[in-house]
């Protein structure tokens, strides 16, 4: 199963989102941290009734180094949205299944269109750092 994050802050009034960066610097505003702390226990409490394992993946779809270079800001987002899942399962009851954290790293260009993409040596570029064309997942914990 998969359970979207972004969309359904999309459609909620009270959240504003980044232009470049979506979602992935609301977890330093209090009610941005509220809404995903809730979103992400009705996925644990969804596991917990099936009880099985969940990965939960940082809110940093679109947190790349040249999207947050190109907005100027300053931040470990990626690190940080780890240390706010990290809190967030840390929290849990001992009987709650296995929950693991992913570090999503979002894609260079719009990965829906397949005109954007990256050839094999740009997307190794930045596998090492530089840029990407697609999701990559990185298990934290």
């Amino acid at each position: 199963m998969e359970a979207a994050i972004l969309e359904p802050l999309r459609r909620n009034e009270s959240i504003v989102l980044h232009p470049r960066l979506e979602n992935a610097l609301i977890i330093y505003e209090n009610q941005g941290q509220e809404a995903l702390a809730k979103l992400y226990q009705s996925y644990i409490d969804i596991a917990c009734q099936a009880n099985l394992p969940i990965l939960l993946c940082t809110p940093t779809w679109r947190a790349n180094s040249e999207r947050v270079q190109e907005s100027h800001v300053e931040l470990n987002i990626n690190g940080d949205a780890v240390h706010f899942l990290t809190k967030i399962r840390d929290e849990q009851h001992l009987a709650t299944p296995e929950i693991k954290i992913g570090g999503l790293i979002g894609c260079q260009n719009d990965c829906y269109k397949p005109n954007e993409g990256l050839s094999p040596f740009e997307r190794k570029d930045f596998r090492l750092g530089k840029s990407i064309n697609w999701p990559m997942l990185v298990l934290i914990s």
